[in-house]
């Protein structure tokens, strides 16, 4: 079906949006997308409309919860029409009027188009709803492993059909989706060799496994599976055909004669150019005229240090004047070689400056790095890179904002760690508290991002938390607390949390990323975050000066074009 025939239709696979008959529909804030996500994914089965409230306006009173519930509801129902949701006193579902993508996926069918089109990215990639929301994200964050498996599992059962049949063009579009989906999903990547090799493009599918296999060993650190390596060999085996002999050349007797130029200032002819190297500067000395610097032209001035030079043999009517052979082997040549190697070096450079740009600033502490070239997102802090071992964890350390990821030629060549999950640590990527085991020294720790920061004493305790029961922290392992990236020693100032606005004396604002570091921020890119300057908070000198800002903030993407659905202090 088109988009006209299904209606509305609402797309979670990638950032989410609401499309119609007339395109994209607007008027919703984010958390009006994150309910009717939830409601279209769940099916149609009843919520208690307490439940949505605390879903999504979890850090409000009930009856302000309740308020803006209903006020959400009203907006996607004028977005998506009032027959989008059945709304009653105490309970909300969805109709199935608005079409959505997840559902598809999870059903398969025949969508096989579409699906392959639609599928932009994980699950409600880079969507963050919002403070009070962190019920949502735990729900978005199961739901997206669910649907990402779907995804793989539904591939391949299409993509064996498709081999199957004998419909390789096809199987190549499922294998090269499936690659996109999960990188290290070796299947996808069988898939995309067997379509390659049986379409006939054998260097095409042995490039894929050389850079599949770079990818791997550089961003990952392991080989390929050896059902792939047995493919690859079969693969090269079955199209290798032996070369034939080239036949010898009519000239081939002749191919350490010297080579006469037309004229002296010409350059090499392409015959010298692909001349064997070591039939260069080896041909009979009877055979070669001038050599070495006799090649130059005369001085007019004579050159008595040097003696007369040799006469030339009287020329016959018959016989041509001899001409100098070039010498490549000569030291003018030789610099001459070296000057145009030196000009084209300079020339690939400015080329490249002009395309790439100036070069970035150094990586900074903090920073989430990712390479151009695809693979795992780190996080760069203490001379380590942090691996992020799942996107739950990504996307809660960077509270949603994957546009803060910084794509990199190459990565640093530091050492490399993987931080702990969301799914088995739930304090980590939260401000949280956090406290050791160790019997004498229960470090109490805040969860900045994903940086811990030791808090340095009650009073910032309480600041953060409201109260100093640390009895109420989270309790871990003090070896694994110490495993884990944190601030070495944290200066007596409050720790706040990740996405705080801070301003100094001269009217500057920075953005907290952890305790101790932060992102220079103005009006114009804070904008585009649905921010203002007005929410920063009055900070002393020394502890603004205390957060060290390594780089600029990145405008928001997608980004906040209508400032009325984003009211100051969301983000």
């Amino acid at each position: 079906m088109t988009g006209d025939e299904r209606g509305f239709v609402l797309r979670t696979l990638g950032h989410p949006v609401l499309t119609g008959p007339q395109g994209a529909v607007g008027g919703l804030r984010r958390k009006d997308l994150a309910l009717l996500a939830y409601l279209c994914v769940e099916g149609t089965r009843p919520h208690s409309r307490a439940r949505l409230a605390a879903l999504l306006w979890g850090d409000s009173p009930e009856g302000k919860a309740r308020h803006s519930l209903t006020q959400a509801l009203g907006r996607v129902m004028r977005a998506a029409g009032s027959g989008a949701l059945a709304v009653e006193r105490d309970s909300v579902r969805a109709t199935g009027a608005v079409a959505c993508d997840a559902e598809w996926l999870l059903a398969g069918g025949g969508l096989l188009d579409e699906l392959l089109t639609l599928y932009d990215g994980p699950f409600l990639e880079g969507f963050e709803a919002g403070f009070g929301s962190e019920d949502f994200g735990e729900w978005a964050d199961a739901r997206r492993a669910e649907l990402r498996n779907a995804a793989v599992r539904w591939l391949e059962g299409t993509g064996a059909a498709a081999e199957a049949a004998g419909d390789w063009p096809l199987a190549l579009r499922i294998g090269e989706r499936g690659t996109q989906v999960d990188p290290v999903h070796e299947a996808a990547h069988r898939r995309v060799l067997r379509a390659l090799h049986e379409s006939g493009e054998r260097n095409r599918a042995l490039r894929h496994y050389q850079e599949f296999a770079r990818w791997l060993d550089e961003e990952v650190g392991g080989q390929p599976d050896p059902e792939t390596l047995a493919l690859v060999e079969h693969i090269r085996a079955s199209t290798a055909v032996p070369t034939p002999a080239a036949p010898p050349s009519p000239d081939a007797s002749r191919v350490d004669e010297p080579v006469e130029a037309e004229d002296p200032a010409e350059t090499l002819e392409p015959r010298e150019l692909e001349k064997p190297a070591e039939s260069i500067g080896t041909a009979d000395p009877a055979q070669t005229t001038i050599s070495g610097n006799a090649a130059a032209d005369p001085d007019p001035a004579g050159r008595p240090d040097d003696g007369p030079a040799p006469a030339a043999p009287p020329a016959g009517p018959h016989t041509p004047p001899r001409r100098a052979s070039r010498d490549t082997g000569s030291p003018r040549w030789a610099a001459l070689w070296l000057l145009a190697g030196a000009l084209t070096v300079v020339l690939v450079q400015t080329v490249a400056g002009a395309l790439v740009g100036p070069p970035r600033e150094p990586i900074g502490h903090g920073e989430t790095l990712q390479a151009m070239k695809g693979g795992p997102v780190y996080l760069a802090f203490g001379e380590t890179l942090w691996r992020y071992p799942d996107d739950a964890t990504l996307d809660r350390c960077l509270g949603g904002w994957r546009q803060r990821i910084r794509r990199v030629r190459t990565l640093p060549d530091w050492p490399r760690r993987t931080l702990l999950s969301v799914t088995t640590h739930p304090w980590q990527g939260s401000k949280a508290a956090v406290v050791g085991d160790h019997p004498e020294l229960p470090t109490q720790y805040v969860a900045v991002g994903c940086v811990l920061a030791p808090v340095p004493d009650p009073p910032t305790f309480r600041a953060v938390f409201g109260h100093t029961d640390w009895n109420r922290s989270d309790r871990e392992a003090d070896s694994l607390l110490r495993a884990s990236p944190h601030i070495a020693q944290a200066a007596a100032y409050p720790v706040r949390a990740s996405g705080t606005l801070i301003r100094g004396a001269g009217g500057e604002v920075k953005w907290v990323v952890y305790h101790g570091g932060a992102l220079v921020a103005t009006a114009r890119l804070l904008k585009t975050y649905c921010r203002s300057p007005a929410e920063a908070v009055r900070v002393s000198d020394a502890e603004y000066a205390y957060y060290r800002a390594f780089a600029a903030l990145p405008p928001a993407d997608p980004q906040c074009h209508a400032a009325a659905d984003c009211p100051p202090g969301t983000m």
